[in-house]
This record gives C-alpha cells, sequence and structure tokens, in this order.
C-alpha cells in the first residue's frame, strides 16, 4: 500500500519479506554471535534559533563557498554535468562552478521541443556561456524505450525492492555519455529545495498547538497521493498511518517549530532519500559518478538551526541567491499566502475532485515530457486510470511515477505466481 501511493516502502521495510533496508542516518552493527542491530547516528530535525535574517543570508553565502571550494577540488581535470533546468537549484550550481572558474561544463535539459523549461535552461546557459544540450522527449520515444531491454535492466539496477527507477534522465543521460566519453561527474540540484523548506504547507507554519496525528495527516496529504484509494487511507490501510506514527520515534510535535521539524523529518528520511537521491542511480547504471552539493552535511546543519518562517516557501533561500547573484535570482516576496484547501473552505474537496478529473485527462496530451507514452495512445492511457490490487481499486493517478509505481508492483506480482 505505501508502494503504491509513495513508491518506497516505510522504515526498514522492502518489498521483499526476508530483506530489510538501512534508513537513513543509521548504520548497521553485527555482533561476533551474528546479531544484527540498526544504530541511529544522524537526526534531520530541526533545533532553530532566533537570528535576523541578513545573519542566516550571511552565514549561508559562507556555506556555499565553503561547500563548492570542495567540490571544485573534487572535479579537478574532470567534465561537470549539470541538468540545467528552469529552477534555482541547478542555477546556482552553475553559477558557483563559473564562479570558481571551471571551465569544463556540460549543461542538458529535455522534454517536448521548445517546451518553457527548456527555453529558461537555454536562456541559462546562453547566458552563462555553458556548452548546452538539448535531448527532445517524444510520446513515441517513451513507449519504444520503455520496452527496450536497456529499460528493464535499469529498472531492476535502480529499483531494488525499495524504490523506482526515475525516468527523467534516462534517456538524456544515455545521449550525454555517448557524446562525452570522457570522465563525467553528474553535478544534480538534489536536494536543495526540499532542504530550503519547499515541502512546507501553509498550515504547519501557523502559531497554534498541534497533535501528532495532524502531523501524519500533513505527510498523507503531501506524499500518499500517487493514486487516490477508494474509501481512504485512514479507513481502509490504518496500518499505513501506524508506520508514520512509528517512524517519529520521540520527537515532538506540538508546536510550529516542532512540527514542521517533524514533517520535514519523515521527508529527509523517507521520500528524500529513497526517492529523490536514488535518482542518482541512472548515472551508475552508465558508469558514471555524481555530486550533490546542495544535500552537503554543511547544508543541511546550518538549516536546522533556521526558525520555520523563514524556511516557508524557502524565503532565506531564495533571499540569500537574490544576494548573492541579483541578476539571476528575483528577490522573494515573502507573503505567507494561505492554502488553497484554507481559501475555499468547504469547496475546496468539490473543486479539486474536478479539477484532477480534467487535468487527468487532459494531461497525456499537455505533459511536457512526453512521459505518458509509455503506455501507448491515449485510449490505453484512458484504461490504465484505475487498476484493482489486493481487494483495494486505485484511481486518479497523480503523475507519471504513479504508473511506474503500478507497475513495479504488478512485476513484482507476476513473479511471485
Amino acid at each position: 500500500m505505501e508502494f503504491i501511493q509513495t513508491v518506497y516502502p516505510p522504515r526498514h521495510k522492502t518489498l521483499y519479506p526476508q530483506v530489510q533496508q538501512l534508513e537513513a542516518g543509521t548504520y548497521a552493527q553485527i555482533s561476533d554471535a551474528g546479531e544484527i542491530d540498526a544504530n541511529e547516528y544522524y537526526q534531520y530535525y530541526h533545533h532553530p534559533e532566533e537570528r535576523e535574517l541578513e545573519d542566516f543570508a550571511g552565514e549561508l553565502k559562507d556555506v556555499f563557498y565553503s561547500v563548492f571550494q570542495d567540490v571544485l577540488a573534487r572535479l579537478k581535470n574532470k567534465t561537470a554535468v549539470i541538468p540545467l533546468s528552469g529552477g534555482y537549484d541547478s542555477r546556482i550550481i552553475a553559477l558557483m562552478l563559473k564562479e570558481f572558474g571551471m571551465d569544463n561544463i556540460v549543461a542538458f535539459t529535455y522534454g517536448k521541443k521548445d517546451n518553457a523549461e527548456a527555453r529558461v535552461s537555454k536562456s541559462m546557459a546562453d547566458r552563462l556561456g555553458l556548452d548546452w544540450k538539448f535531448v527532445e522527449y517524444r510520446r513515441e520515444d517513451w513507449k519504444k524505450w520503455s520496452e527496450s531491454d536497456e529499460w528493464k535492466e535499469y529498472v531492476q539496477f535502480a529499483a531494488n525492492g525499495t524504490s523506482v527507477a526515475h525516468i527523467q534522465d534516462f534517456p538524456a543521460t544515455k545521449e550525454i555519455v555517448r557524446e562525452h566519453p570522457g570522465d563525467l561527474v553528474f553535478v544534480p540540484g538534489h536536494s536543495g529545495d526540499f532542504v530550503a523548506g519547499s515541502h512546507l504547507p501553509y498550515e504547519i507554519t501557523l502559531d497554534k498547538p498541534y497533535t501528532k496525528d495532524e502531523v501524519v495527516q500533513f505527510i498523507l496529504d503531501k506524499h500518499f497521493r500517487l493514486w487516490e484509494l477508494r474509501g481512504g487511507i485512514r479507513t481502509n490501510a490504518p496500518d499505513v498511518v501506524r508506520e508514520i506514527e512509528a517512524s517519529f520515534g520521540e520527537l515532538p510535535y506540538e508546536n510550529k517549530e516542532e512540527a514542521s521539524a517533524l514533517f520535514e523529518y519523515w521527508d529527509w528520511r523517507e521520500r528524500q532519500a529513497k526517492f529523490i537521491i536514488n535518482s542518482l542511480r541512472v548515472y551508475e547504471f552508465y558508469e558514471k559518478s555524481w555530486d550533490i552539493p546542495l544535500w552537503d552535511d554543511r547544508f543541511m546543519e546550518f538549516f536546522k538551526k533556521v526558525p520555520v518562517k523563514w524556511r516557508y516557501k524557502k524565503y532565506l533561500y531564495d533571499y540569500t541567491l537574490h544576494k548573492m547573484f541579483p541578476d539571476y535570482f528575483p528577490k522573494p516576496t515573502g507573503e505567507m499566502s494561505p492554502s488553497l484547501k484554507q481559501k475555499y473552505g468547504r469547496l475546496y474537496p468539490l473543486a479539486k475532485k474536478l479539477y484532477n478529473k480534467m487535468r487527468i485527462l487532459s494531461q497525456y496530451h499537455k505533459d511536457p515530457k512526453g512521459w505518458f507514452g509509455i503506455c501507448g495512445d491515449y485510449g490505453n492511457y484512458l484504461k490504465q486510470l484505475s487498476f484493482m490490487y489486493d481487494h483495494h481499486i486505485f484511481k486518479q493517478p497523480s503523475n507519471i511515477t504513479s504508473f511506474l509505481a503500478k507497475d513495479y508492483i504488478l512485476s513484482i506480482n507476476r513473479k511471485k505466481k
């Protein structure tokens, strides 16, 4: 159930009954008698300090320069390959590498021809004088790629019963490696947006008391939504709720600082570690190295000190980038805008349901990456908008990852039979 809704099993579990995984921040200790214990050595849980914005921004700038000084040392005599999207994380990586004088850089992006993100990427690469590559994705290509032996090998290599294979970089990485046979190091922007606070819902930033159940609901709303489960998770899958609660341990949650810290603690240990960082497997599949500077300990430790008011909507992060490179990053507004749920009140559930139905019917054609081509033609896509597993009906897929989760679960089930 958890895998279908999130693409990663909870806590130490995997999809294989006799196999467990080590969670982020833990290590295995094996006794002389052969007993294995998992011990925790790190927690990404915030202990905020009350300091002025400018003070935080100055320290964050120092962290950037400290981290990238080390990155440059690791990239010596190598070619840095940046998946340059339209977002801030890959942009700051490109800017910092250029700031330190690195010229051996290849940037790339992908998707449908002339998509909005590609235009931003090209503009940024031109301004920085980067070698830039665009890899076109078409729906018909995805059908061919997803049925190839190479794809199937990659899926098994990257998933391992603990996640799904990321598909977005797969064809582009293959093309980049083919064109640049040298010593490449891929430098993506994982997971700067999360560390900076981009996942925080508005409701968890309010100055009020919180319950453990409220934090659980924030997690369900944000992360358990790849498919709509008929009857709801709380009714049909109460074990899912108990697993989330168990993952909290003894960490507090009663005010906005604690509740937001616990929300991000779960995100760090589950989604980021098991799904986002797992996307690096695509570079390893093609036997290339990677470096993720925005996941550096120094960034993690810094943001653990930042109050939720400066993390919400990445305000401190975006403000610091603006201070560092005002020509490349606009100054953030800092508006604490309410969520759509709060804005529309009782009408929100109905409006959301109607919106989701319209979005699902249209996304096959509007998808800027052409990903839904893995389903074949539009008629076949419509047939896959719901399925049954273990007596539960799932419908209303959220995105392409919904289909990947379903396909992986069903493939494992077929092997068992």
